[in-house]
């Protein structure tokens, strides 16, 4: 899993990174943007200004409410 923000306007994406699979071949789903690569604390920090992420791999935005959820059960 990892995370990247799109340089326009801000959105944070996970995405999936592996064999043969690279990020240039991306775009923002809002906006058309081009995405960078990003920690996951920044993305997670873009998270709670955006009110969740979009993900890659389920073409779909999630919303704050289930990611912390998720968070906490992974955490402890």
């Amino acid at each position: 899993m990892a995370w990247a923000i799109c340089l326009d306007c801000g959105t944070p994406i996970n995405w999936p990174k592996r064999r043969f699979s690279r990020l240039a071949d991306y775009k923002c789903p809002r906006c058309g943007g081009r995405l960078k690569e990003v920690p996951y604390e920044v993305a997670r920090k873009r998270m709670e200004e955006h009110g969740g992420y979009w993900s890659f791999y389920t073409d779909s935005w999630i919303p704050n409410d289930y990611w912390k959820k998720e968070e906490v059960k992974t955490v402890g």
